[in-house]
């Protein structure tokens, strides 16, 4: 992998060490993958992923505190939504960053953010239901540093102690930030996909395609859940990718607002 490094101002071995290490960590660069691969290959479910996808790894380039917030912002709501809301919170609280003639927001840290009133992000930022509960997102991450959460014997029960978690969002958190390749956040479109793939059933609740995902792979039911939902999405694409112009546009854009995702 090589990545390009812009710094304003002095770069240490320090420095450079700890984004080598979050580089390696966010894309999975130094997992072993022939553990999941082998037991994969004796489900006939998962044969056909595992032949085009196979190496794939998850790629999460946000913290815990980051991905949490990605995760409360997709919660009953359309990408549109989603994308709204993000933005009103990286224009009022985030960083500019200008590197080689781009201009990038950051994201705010837990800190610049957990004095923000409820009414405020309800209001200026828009955030309906959520507002109540980013507070105590940014409150927690704010007190619980990175090798905390590394610590912690059961990260998702951990989570769950943050007003607003459920275990959809801690098992985000898991198997985004932390890695897990055990777990998986089943939410009403891939537990449908997840169902018809595994149980053949148009649909299951979250715990029956939890069980039956832990039954075909144990200790990787995450990594398991992501093959199967993203082959799913090549294979049957919500707006095909082929068409070009206004039409394939429309398309997508009436496709996400149709599905709710």
């Amino acid at each position: 992998m090589i990545a390009d490094i812009y710094t304003a101002g002095d770069f240490k071995p320090a420095d450079r060490e700890e984004l080598r290490r979050r580089l390696i960590s966010s894309y999975g660069l130094d997992e072993d993958h022939a553990a999941f691969a082998e037991l994969a290959s004796h489900v006939p479910a998962m044969r056909e992923a595992l032949a085009v996808l196979g190496g794939m790894r998850q790629s999460c380039p946000e913290d815990h505190f980051e991905i949490a917030v990605i995760a409360l912002l997709l919660q009953n709501v359309t990408i549109r939504r989603t994308t709204q809301m993000t933005r009103n919170l990286l224009a009022h609280y985030g960083h500019l960053v200008h590197f080689d003639g781009i201009t990038l927001r950051a994201w705010f840290t837990p800190d610049e953010i957990a004095h923000v009133p409820p009414e405020t992000l309800k209001e200026r930022d828009r955030l309906g239901f959520r507002a109540k509960s980013l507070p105590h997102y940014a409150a927690y991450f704010r007190d619980h540093s990175t090798e905390d959460l590394k610590a912690a014997g059961n990260l998702m029960e951990a989570v769950q102690e943050i007003k607003g978690v459920g275990p959809y969002t801690a098992a985000v958190i898991a198997s985004h930030a932390s890695r897990d390749p055990a777990a998986f956040g089943i939410d009403v479109w891939n537990r449908k996909i997840l169902a018809r793939r595994l149980l053949d059933a148009d649909d299951a609740a979250p715990e029956t395609v939890m069980t039956r995902l832990n039954e075909l792979f144990p200790g990787y039911a995450g990594t398991a859940g992501l093959y199967l939902v993203e082959h799913e999405y090549l294979t049957n694409p919500v707006a095909s990718l082929l068409r070009s112009g206004p039409d394939a546009l429309t398309a997508w854009n009436a496709a996400l607002e149709q599905t709710g995702t």
